[in-house]
């Protein structure tokens, strides 16, 4: 659970940073996990951020919330929102972020 975290905040991270992310990594993004004693390949972290962003985009809900085992440590729990919708969950703000617009 701890990586799968860890990739979701990466991801988030980077997506805060540059709304436009290059399809391959830079050195900067290897100097970075090579920081983090190569803790996650900067491929497979960008490669997971392309997934969550195809979720997002896809406003898939349950997809989101299936990539994380057990609850989440901040944010809402996954029966808390199998009775709502996308935009009840996540709001415009975030989602533009997300999807680096």
């Amino acid at each position: 659970m701890g990586f799968i975290r860890f990739s979701l905040l990466f991801c988030f991270f980077i997506s805060f940073i540059s709304p436009v992310i290059a399809n391959e990594c830079s050195s900067e993004d290897q100097d970075y996990a090579d920081f983090w004693q190569n803790y996650y390949a900067p491929t497979d972290a960008y490669a997971f951020g392309v997934k969550i962003q195809n979720l997002v985009s896809n406003k898939d809900l349950s997809g989101i919330f299936s990539l994380v085992q057990g609850e989440l440590q901040n944010g809402p729990r996954k029966q808390s929102v199998t009775n709502k919708t996308f935009k009840e969950v996540f709001n415009e703000e975030w989602i533009e972020q997300v999807l680096g617009r």
